[in-house]
């Protein structure tokens, strides 16, 4: 009847929605994965990414893509592509700002930094890490620029040493970032679970199919999934 063929609409409409979900996660997982691959060191990501994975550089810039370019522009920073970085770091930068979407503002910062160092332009790169810096320190994201690695701490050093007596609030903010920095390890490594799920999520399946692939508990794959992305 009426009703019946409304739930059958509304279980059609959902897998639709789920389809879209998987498309746009797929690769922004695939994205992550390489970005915590990249932070370890491991060079072969950086070619893997820009040979089968990385975006066009004059491709639109959409918020739900954000991993996908953030990812890109690191390896062009780990494969020496400066200019490139640069590009798409302010691309990214203007497109976050327009979405009004702050860590993603805060990033781009960073890989501007980053950009801007390798091209041996210092004083520009003090500015994009001091800009990313005020960002982030009212809001506690100094994770961030730990999380970024040891590319960010030659620019860190710099801008510290350029800093007034004044700036005594901002100072302590910097000097906790360069602290974090000094004492970086490569990305942890995920459990075999972990990693399990991650494959299938990059594969751009929904929890529940995850979960009956797997056999686990669906709450068991939800609770892995958040867990990931904490770290």
């Amino acid at each position: 009847g009426g009703k019946g063929g409304a739930r059958n609409r509304g279980r059609e409409a959902e897998t639709d929605r789920n389809g879209e979900r998987a498309l746009f996660l797929g690769p922004n997982f695939r994205a992550l994965v390489y970005g915590a691959r990249l932070r370890g060191g491991d060079r072969a990501a950086a070619r893997e990414w820009l040979e089968l994975y990385a975006v066009g550089p004059t491709a639109p810039l959409y918020f739900y893509q954000a991993p996908r370019h953030m990812t890109t522009a690191r390896t062009n920073l780990a494969a020496g592509q400066f200019r490139q970085a640069f590009l798409l770091s302010s691309r990214l930068e203007e497109a976050a700002r327009f979405y009004v979407r702050p860590l993603d503002v805060i990033e781009s910062l960073i890989l501007k930094t980053q950009a801007h160092w390798g091209l041996g332009e210092a004083a520009l790169s003090a500015g994009a890490l001091a800009e990313a810096l005020k960002l982030a320190a009212p809001y506690g994201y100094l994770g961030l620029f730990k999380r970024e690695g040891a590319g960010l701490a030659p620019p860190l050093k710099a801008l510290a040493e350029t800093l007034a007596a004044g700036e005594q609030s901002f100072l302590a903010d910097l000097q906790a970032a360069l602290k974090l920095g000094r004492h970086l390890s490569k990305t942890p490594e995920l459990s075999k679970k972990q990693k399990r799920i991650f494959r299938e999520l990059a594969r751009g399946r929904t929890n529940q199919e995850i979960a009956a692939i797997l056999g686990m508990p669906p709450n068991t794959v939800k609770d892995t999934v958040r867990t990931i992305f904490r770290r």
